[in-house]
Parts: C-alpha cells; sequence; structure tokens
C-alpha cells in the first residue's frame, strides 16, 4: 500500500481518482492475522478517462470543425467564382471568352470542392486518431483496475451488512450472559451478606420481645398457678358436699332396708 500510494500520489491525473477510491477501503490492522485489503466499490467507478480531467473536449470538437470550415471555404469559392464568371460572360466579346470563362469557373469549383475533401479527410482520420487514443487510455485505465482488484478483496454492502448483524448478534448474546454473571454474583454477595450479618440483626432486634415474652410467660404462670389453687379448693369443697349428700342418702336406704328385713 506505501508504494501504490506513493504512485499514485505522484500522478496528476490519478491522485484525485487514488484518493477517492481509498475512502472505500477497508484496511486490516497492524496486528491483524491477515493481511488483506478490502474493497467497497469497484476501482473502475474511480479510474477513468471522466475522473481523471482528461475529456479531450476541444478534440472531440475538432472533426466538426474541420468539416464546417472545408464546407464554408467550398461554398465561399463558389460564390466568388460565379459572381466573377458572371462579370466576365457579361464582358465577353465572343463565344470563345464566354467559353474560358466557364472553364475557369469549372476548374474554381473542382478546386472548393477539394477545401471540401480536405475538410472531410481531416475530421475522419482525426476522428481515428481520437478514438484510438482515448481507446489506449480508457485500456490502460481498464488494466490498472484489475491489478487494483486482483490485489484486494471485493466486499458488497450486503456482506458488510451481513457482518454487522453477526457482531450484533455477538455482542447481545454476551451482553446477556454479562448480565447473567452480574445478577448471580450480586445474589450471591448479597446472600453472603444476609447469611453472615442478619442473624446477628435479627438476634440484637429480637431481644427486647424475647425479654417482654418471658416476662408476660412468667406473669401467665403465677397467674396461673393461684387459679389452679382456687379451682382446687372448690372442687374440693363441692367435693365434700357431694359426697356428704350421697353417703347420708345411702345411710337412710340401708336403714329403710334393715327395718324391711325385720318386719
Amino acid at each position: 500500500m506505501p508504494i501504490v500510494d506513493r504512485f499514485m500520489l505522484s500522478s496528476s491525473y490519478l491522485r484525485h481518482a487514488w484518493q477517492k477510491f481509498r475512502e472505500t477501503l477497508i484496511e486490516p490492522d497492524e496486528d491483524h492475522p491477515l493481511q488483506v485489503v478490502r474493497n467497497a466499490a469497484r476501482p473502475q467507478l474511480y479510474f477513468n478517462v471522466t475522473e481523471a480531467g482528461l475529456r479531450f473536449a476541444i478534440f472531440r470538437a475538432m472533426p466538426n470543425l474541420l468539416v464546417g470550415v472545408g464546407l464554408l471555404l467550398t461554398f465561399f469559392g463558389l460564390v466568388s467564382a460565379l459572381h466573377f464568371t458572371t462579370d466576365a460572360i457579361k464582358n465577353a466579346t465572343d463565344l470563345g471568352a464566354s467559353q474560358d470563362a466557364l472553364k475557369d469557373l469549372l476548374h474554381a469549383a473542382s478546386f472548393k470542392f477539394y477545401t471540401s475533401i480536405a475538410g472531410l479527410g481531416g475530421s475522419i482520420v482525426l476522428t481515428l486518431v481520437l478514438r484510438y487514443g482515448t481507446s489506449r487510455i480508457e485500456a490502460g485505465f481498464d488494466e490498472l483496475s484489475f491489478a487494483l482488484e486482483r490485489k484486494m478483496v471485493f466486499v458488497t454492502s450486503e456482506y458488510l451488512a451481513f457482518e454487522h448483524l453477526k457482531e450484533t448478534k455477538e455482542q447481545t448474546a454476551g451482553l446477556k450472559k454479562f448480565s447473567t454473571e452480574i445478577a448471580v454474583s450480586i445474589g450471591r454477595s448479597i446472600d453472603e451478606a444476609l447469611s453472615s450479618g442478619l442473624p446477628r440483626h435479627l438476634a440484637d432486634a429480637l431481644a427486647p420481645i424475647g425479654k417482654s415474652l418471658e416476662d408476660v410467660a412468667s406473669k401467665l404462670t403465677s397467674m396461673n398457678e393461684g387459679a389452679i389453687g382456687d379451682l382446687a379448693g372448690k372442687f374440693v369443697d363441692r367435693l365434700d358436699a357431694s359426697t356428704g349428700e350421697h353417703m347420708a342418702g345411702l345411710a337412710r336406704t340401708l336403714e329403710e332396708l334393715r327395718s324391711s328385713l325385720e318386719r
């Protein structure tokens, strides 16, 4: 590339085309394993007669100018010859003088037609030379374009779009994996932080509540002991009264049974 660049910039006809064409090149980095230059545009679009400024406007107009000049000289000569011949015939005194005037007219007319032939011939020759020269120049540009294209790898816009899509998919997959790893790492850190610090904080926070519950339980226990004692006393009293009544009834029944047996 440095050699080609130096050669192209040294030519006034190729400098502009090369600068524009190089903007379409995809050059590899120095550390890239595959040192291949890719071109996104064909060299023929830049290396041609038009881009090089070789339009040959004057030369392309010369054949028509030659034809025009030849016809102009021919008609001007014919008009002049007719004018002088007419004067000669008017002033002629005999038939011989008139014939001499007509001969001069024919000689002048033939000579004037030679100018038209010369103009047409020059136009044809110049057209052929111009076509041959431009074809050689265009062939040179084509050979240069082919030589450049053989050393490069042509890539289309569709290929570049596909590569961009593939790179975007890889970046998306990497971002998803990165997000998942971050989420897992954050969750693990939170879990470790909770496992190490939460029990102690909960114990400190619940200690007053546990103490309050113990106080309530002790009060309930003392209250239950008194209530149970009162309940047991009342039960005993009721049991004694009920037992006394049943025993008295049983004594009366036995007394009646004894009295019946004695009779």
